[in-house]
């Protein structure tokens, strides 16, 4: 195969390959030296699936399992893809996970009445039912004698409508929804997918309640391998042991199209994969291209170099661009999710630590003031806690107690500029180059508001952790944003298949994970997106396997 070769002439010579070869036809005399080039090289196999994250992984296992050949196409050195740096917060919905709600409190009673009064124009036509339904639920539920708090199916998918539409969003900026046909599945059948998770050895605890972690009930891996890292141990080891092939630094930049449908794929080296039956794209999203961020969501300035991202390095959305260049649709570029992390470390999970320690205290701007909900629930974090101010910085306030949990890691924070340790607030705020007279203040001002229960400011619940700043020494930790999760991607149906830009199915092209772009809406909620990625890649998995046994 010549390297020169463009994608273009390359699409138009695997036409042909392609077509012999699932014709089952031998080659004609009519095909040139480089089309037999091009053919003798090509592997195939029943599904090709771009990217070896958890939705890629999960349609692995499902179709290898099912009895169809899978190769598995991993961009760069090592499976799990943002799925093996996160934490891994899942929701599912059954008996196993409602014996583990916190106990029933007069607050989270409270917390449930809103959605008594919300009305049929609260959501779209297609979710109406649902609400309806939820609401007799809530109302039969307030009047018993149940101990533990409240949780079910249509909760569950409420709340996801509710957050993934965004709560602080410029209204100028259009927000695709999820669908309830796309919604109602994965969820649905979630605790199937959880009972096939267990047989292969994943292991879970309780994680966070409704209303504290900002979304519905979850629980977190645990195990020899914990946290996201759970699953992709999983689903590799069942994948491989299968029978599929995986195949690493293997970055694909190329569809190939024959007559409407997608029957391969070609990766940077040249290398073309033959897809007997389909393609499942999973590569993930974009949040490591930097300039593509910065082209897609103009809600905020970057600066010249754009922000860093705490996702693999080959999220860079190029096998995305593929697919829009052979027509896929897309919905929702222009929303990231932006995580904070300490300004001048590594964008990983360690470094969440001082964020979470400290999550009930507060944060100020480079001008040393409040300037939002500085709760950090998950759900508010969508437009950003930072994005806006001066740096796209803010720094958060503690004291001894933060310090505490901190932990080994004070040292690493203190050498790398990122924390700052006092004896008063005045002094850690002077030391972070910020006004620690006007820090002070601002911190007056908070514990107050902690005191009365209220924050007439910016609205910010306050829940039973929740407790003032006091008690030497302080603490002041330098944050900056990350790119952590790119919202947008192509559309799928409820079949899994991607769209066209007309909204019909491309033939032979699935997608899941981060790659798709009409699952989430504006942002993720706290444990819901592990259920329609392993939904939608176990259903491009099971279809495949259903072709070829067919």
């Amino acid at each position: 195969m010549k390297t020169t070769m463009t994608r273009r002439s390359f699409a138009g010579l695997m036409v042909v390959a392609a077509g012999t070869a699932l014709a089952g036809c031998a080659s004609s005399g009519s095909e040139s030296s480089a089309e037999t080039e091009m053919a003798s090289e090509a592997q195939s196999a029943d599904l090709i699936v771009i990217g070896g994250g958890c939705g890629g992984l999960a349609g692995a296992a499902k179709a290898a399992q099912g009895g169809a050949s899978v190769i598995v196409l991993e961009g760069s050195g090592a499976l799990g893809g943002t799925t093996a740096i996160c934490g891994g917060h899942y929701k599912f919905m059954d008996d196993d996970l409602l014996a583990l709600l916190p106990e029933r409190t007069a607050e989270s009673d409270e917390l449930l009445k809103p959605y008594l009064e919300m009305t049929d124009a609260d959501v779209p036509e297609d979710y109406v039912e649902c609400l309806e339904m939820l609401q007799q639920q809530i109302s039969e539920y307030l009047e018993s004698d149940e101990t533990r708090e409240f949780d079910s199916l249509e909760y569950w998918i409420i709340l996801h409508y509710l957050g993934t539409t965004g709560d602080q969003l410029d209204p100028n900026h259009e927000v695709v929804a999820p669908a309830y046909d796309l919604i109602y599945p994965a969820y649905a059948n979630q605790a199937a997918i959880k009972d096939w998770l267990v047989e292969g050895g994943f292991e879970y605890e309780a994680f966070g309640n409704n209303q504290d972690a900002g979304g519905p009930f979850s629980v977190n891996p645990t195990g020899p391998v914990a946290q996201g890292g759970a699953f992709i141990s999983v689903l590799s080891t069942y994948a491989e042991d299968a029978g599929a092939q995986i195949v690493k630094k293997a970055k694909v930049n190329a569809l190939v199209e024959d007559g409407g449908r997608i029957v391969g794929v070609m990766t940077e080296d040249g290398t073309t994969y033959m897809a007997n039956q389909a393609v499942l794209l999973a590569s993930g999203g974009f949040g490591s291209n930097a300039p593509k961020v910065s082209e897609e969501d103009v809600r905020w300035e970057f600066g010249p170099e754009g922000l860093g991202s705490c996702e693999p390095e080959c999220n860079d959305g190029t096998a995305l661009e593929a697919a829009v260049s052979i027509g896929a649709a897309t919905s929702n570029m222009g929303f990231n999710q932006y995580q904070t992390f300490s300004a001048n470390g590594l964008a990983t999970i360690e470094t969440t630590i001082p964020m979470c320690m400290m999550a009930s205290k507060m944060a100020v701007n480079k001008e040393g003031v409040r300037f939002r909900d500085d709760s950090m629930r998950f759900g508010t974090q969508s437009s950003s806690i930072s994005l806006g101010q001066t740096d796209n910085m803010y720094y958060m306030i503690g004291d001894a107690s933060g310090l505490e949990a901190m932990g080994d890691l004070k040292d690493r924070y203190e050498k790398s500029g990122d924390l700052f340790v006092a004896d008063t607030i005045e002094e850690a705020a002077n030391a972070a180059g910020l006004d620690g007279t006007v820090v002070a203040a601002e911190v007056e001002k908070f514990n107050s508001y902690v005191e009365a229960g209220e924050d007439p400011d910016f609205g910010r619940h306050f829940s039973e952790r929740d407790s003032k700043i006091e008690g030497a020494p302080y603490t002041i930790m330098a944050m900056r944003e990350y790119v952590q999760h790119t919202m947008g991607g192509v559309m799928i149906d409820a079949t899994g298949h991607v769209l066209d830009e007309g909204g019909n199915p491309i033939e032979g092209l699935f997608a899941a994970g981060e790659a798709v772009g009409n699952l989430d809406g504006a942002q993720r909620r706290h444990g819901d997106n592990f259920a329609h990625i392993l939904y939608y890649g176990c259903l491009a998995g099971e279809t495949v396997a259903a072709a070829v046994n067919a």
